[in-house]
């Protein structure tokens, strides 16, 4: 019997639509803290326009964020299939506050639960801050 993932399983990165790239590079670089690890430099222009790779410590990318649905594009209903939230770990309280502090003082509220600190990009993906 087959009875889910397994709670040990890690994601190696997330693919997230937004309708915004610009506001999006802004909440997870400026206010995550997430680096862009990739050069777009040589890219088509196509790609360097449409979409952001993100990650911490060097990898490649933690996370991607793109409009390929098309910039405006709006989010599936709330009762839609799809994706809820992923979770940010991070390594300790100190960091969750100075992030949790960022986004505050731009307007970001959050909502406190069991698992972390849940707070929305501006395309209304959701993100579980939490610590390890």
């Amino acid at each position: 019997d087959w009875h889910g993932v397994g709670e040990e399983t890690v994601v190696g990165h997330v693919h997230l639509h937004v309708d915004d790239l610009a506001a999006a590079r802004h909440f997870y670089h400026d206010l995550i803290g997430f680096d862009y690890p990739l050069d777009f430099e040589n890219a088509p222009r196509q790609l360097a326009s449409s979409a952001a790779f993100m990650s911490a410590g060097g990898y490649h990318h933690h996370l991607a964020v793109n409009t390929w649905n098309g910039e405006g594009a709006p989010q599936p209903p709330a009762n839609a299939s799809g994706l809820r939230y992923f979770t940010i770990l991070l390594p300790n309280a100190d960091e969750l506050a100075r992030i949790q502090a960022r986004l505050e003082d731009e307007g970001i509220l959050g909502e406190h639960t069991v698992d972390g600190w849940l707070v929305h990009d501006p395309a209304h993906n959701g993100v579980m801050l939490a610590t390890a």
